[in-house]
């Protein structure tokens, strides 16, 4: 995360892609019972994504306050990511 939610700067998108991969291999080498991935398809209102955001920052937060509480045994990592799937969808390109 950055302390300015609209600015990623490149060490953070380094970080993301380095995520996505480390996902990737998962999927792969990581047992299904001890990973979960997840992701859905949908047509939205490009308007409604500040509130989607909002809603994603909180749902994160709620489950890392579950997943921490107890005794922490392994080191999970936990991303989303909602974007267009059209090209038009805000490619710099």
């Amino acid at each position: 995360t950055t302390s300015n939610k609209n600015l990623t700067n490149e060490g953070l998108k380094k970080y993301q892609c380095e995520m996505l991969e480390m996902a990737k291999t998962a999927v792969e080498n990581v047992e299904h019972d001890r990973r979960s991935m997840q992701g859905m398809t949908m047509a939205i209102a490009p308007e409604k994504m500040g509130v989607a955001k909002k809603m994603i920052e909180s749902f994160l937060n709620d489950l890392c306050i579950y997943l921490e509480d107890g005794e922490r045994k392994e080191v999970y990592q936990l991303g989303t990511y909602l974007f267009p799937c059209n090209k038009k969808g805000g490619s710099k390109a």
